[in-house]
């Protein structure tokens, strides 16, 4: 791939070295994570990996001559502090690489650079995909999440089908708050299928929808009371992938994203003295 400058985005030579030479086995970095920890001899190394002393004397003769370990004067092993550096940084990466992994179906939906924070923040997370047995899945996961909670607060670029159930807890408690933005065509869907219980629902004051206006944006995103949720849609614009997380980093992200959404919408119901009127606004 390359960048807007016409340059490649290239690992240099050296360390491209020091990669493959720590990569070429497995038992390279089990020898790295045990010496960070403390110095062993070469039974007592050869022990923790269980592995043949002729191989193990073999990698750390290597792993000596790339300045990774380091021998002392009674003849024990240790990691140099080139060595653990290199730890951390592969441990980082494998941490960055597992956490990609688990979210593929999402940024199979989601360009990664919609997500200006590290990726790793979305490491503990609950995934909830479209499979041939549950085809709704996320949504339906969506639709109970919203159900159950006291404080929702985001963009959903599908029906949510919650008005199908207004006896929901969500809109029972009386300290409940819903603010959703929508783009046109669900907005549309709503007034056309849900229009008495819209006018009910925000006369009594947990309810607020908000109409977008304008391109559709690709994904969903939600604060809903303590956890963020994320959905991604297929290329049909059906839900494909619910994530949801509680942590800080991401919240904040979905909360500025949230809150520039909120300034493009416009009430898709107004009240005035003479009643209920239904309202597009523009950008």
């Amino acid at each position: 791939m390359c960048s807007q400058n016409g340059e490649g985005k290239r690992v240099s030579p050296r360390v491209q070295e020091l990669l493959n030479h720590v990569a070429r086995t497995p038992v390279r970095i089990e020898i790295l994570s045990i010496l960070t920890d403390g110095t062993l001899d070469l039974r007592d190394l050869s022990d923790c990996l269980e592995s043949p002393r002729t191989t193990v004397r073999h990698n750390l003769q290597e792993m000596i001559e790339a300045n990774l370990i380091e021998e002392t004067i009674d003849n024990e092993f240790r990691s140099t502090p080139l060595g653990r550096v290199v730890l951390d940084a592969l441990t980082a990466f494998s941490d960055h690489v597992e956490t990609a992994l688990e979210l593929e179906p999402l940024f199979s939906c989601v360009p990664p650079s919609e997500f200006d924070f590290d990726i790793r923040s979305l490491s503990a997370v609950t995934v909830t995909e479209v499979t041939r047995a549950k085809p709704y899945a996320p949504h339906q996961r969506l639709t109970a999440l919203i159900e159950d909670a006291t404080n929702v607060s985001g963009y959903i670029p599908t029906n949510p089908l919650l008005f199908n159930r207004t006896d929901a807890p969500i809109f029972q408690a009386a300290d409940s708050d819903i603010s959703l933005y929508v783009p046109e065509d669900i907005a549309d869907t709503l007034q056309a299928e849900h229009k008495t219980k819209l006018k009910n629902l925000v006369q009594r004051g947990p309810l607020d929808i908000g109409v977008l206006a304008g391109a559709k944006i690709d994904y969903g995103v939600a604060r809903i009371d303590d956890r963020v949720v994320i959905l991604g849609l297929d290329e049909h614009d059906k839900p494909h992938v619910l994530v949801e997380t509680t942590d800080e980093t991401v919240q904040k992200w979905a909360s500025k994203r949230i809150d520039s959404l909120r300034t493009r919408a416009s009430s898709i119901v107004e009240t005035d003295n003479r009643g209920m009127s239904i309202a597009h606004g523009q950008d």
